[in-house]
């Protein structure tokens, strides 16, 4: 596990099981909340799920909670292996979603963050889901990150010679170029 996650679950260990105490009203099943802290990630998902409102109101703490909660869950589950997880924080700071916001603890709109999207996204990528690995490369192509994004590309290609991204990896090989004066790194030997 990352550190930014290790301490991301040591900081969310007490309001999850604070969240899973309270069931009746929350929906979320304790069970589903103690699996989920011992690294299961479909309980993470479950558990998620169980706390998610279909609408979320800036004026109302209870939903604004609820989101929080459902982003700590998220972020739980793509730590412990979970694709959707991945792809909905993915795609919630992509869109710069009331999701982001939570995920980032504020309570005011911080906007789309393509740095942390494509980190989501190659985290989805690394799990097998192999569109989250074009996400990948776009996202991170698009944030000013050309290396990320050939380094992604390469992993694919590595992988799958004839996925579509080895099309790119020229195009990502000469912007990467572009933005540092050292060299590109080898390809690993097989």
């Amino acid at each position: 596990m990352a550190l930014g996650a290790l301490v991301l679950a040591i900081a969310t260990t007490t309001a999850s099981l604070a969240a899973a105490r309270r069931p009746a009203r929350r929906g979320l099943d304790p069970a589903v909340a103690t699996t989920c802290l011992g690294g299961y990630a479909p309980a993470c998902d479950e558990a998620a799920r169980s706390v998610a409102r279909p609408h979320v109101r800036p004026d109302d703490p209870a939903s604004i909670e609820a989101t929080a909660a459902r982003a700590r869950w998220l972020a739980l589950g793509c730590d412990f292996g979970s694709r959707d997880a991945c792809l909905q924080l993915a795609r919630a700071f992509e869109e710069g979603s009331p999701l982001a916001d939570a995920a980032y603890f504020e309570r005011t709109s911080v906007g789309a963050d393509l740095s942390r999207a494509s980190r989501y996204y190659e985290e989805a990528c690394g799990l097998g889901e192999v569109r989250a690995c074009a996400r990948a490369v776009d996202a991170y192509s698009t944030s000013a990150s050309p290396c990320d994004a050939r380094r992604v590309a390469r992993r694919v290609c590595d992988a799958s010679p004839r996925d579509v991204l080895c099309a790119s990896l020229a195009t990502l090989d000469a912007a990467c170029r572009a933005t540092t004066a050292m060299p590109l790194p080898a390809p690993e030997p097989e």
